[in-house]
């Protein structure tokens, strides 16, 4: 990617990746801050929502990023409230007790905010703005490249299908 990239390819790939890697880095950063403080590890998954934002601005492959760190964190931060509340004797469980009791979800949404509203605070502006002037939800690449509509949908079934039978599922 790195020699693609400064060979005057003319594609964003090298910042996007720079900029997945800076997040995630960041994102990873962010907890393992075990000792330090709440604030500052939302400081931390503040910043790593920024680059993440950066990301998404950059590629629309972005927002994919965004989400499933999001997800993830939201887990990491279920599965702490849940151990953390459950006697050791129960740690060995695949899932421990009161996974997804009321007060731990709250606690661990709560957890997982600064990450998410920080990448809002920048893209959904943007978005927001984005969708007011074009009228789409994607970016023009999408459609340019794809087509769009019910056949872009059913290519894509059969591509997968295709898979499916060549790969083994």
């Amino acid at each position: 990617v790195l020699v693609y990239t400064t060979r005057g390819a003319g594609m964003e790939t090298g910042l996007f990746a720079l900029l997945a890697l800076l997040g995630s880095t960041l994102y990873l950063a962010a907890l393992r801050r075990d000792a330090v403080s709440a604030g500052a590890r939302g400081g931390a998954l503040a910043r790593a929502g920024v680059v993440f934002a950066l990301t998404a601005l950059t590629r629309p492959e972005g927002m994919m990023l965004i989400a499933l760190t999001s997800a993830h964190l939201l887990v990491v931060a279920l599965w702490g409230r849940a151990v953390a509340v459950s006697p050791a004797t129960e740690r060995t469980a695949l899932l421990p007790p009161g996974l997804f009791a009321p007060r731990n979800l709250l606690g661990a949404i709560r957890e997982t905010l600064p990450l998410p509203l920080a990448f809002g605070a920048i893209f959904g502006p943007y978005f927001a703005w984005r969708f007011w002037y074009y009228g789409e939800l994607l970016p023009n690449t999408f459609y340019a490249k794809t087509g769009g509509g019910v056949e872009q949908w059913l290519r894509g079934l059969e591509y997968a299908a295709d898979f499916a039978l060549v790969f083994g599922g």
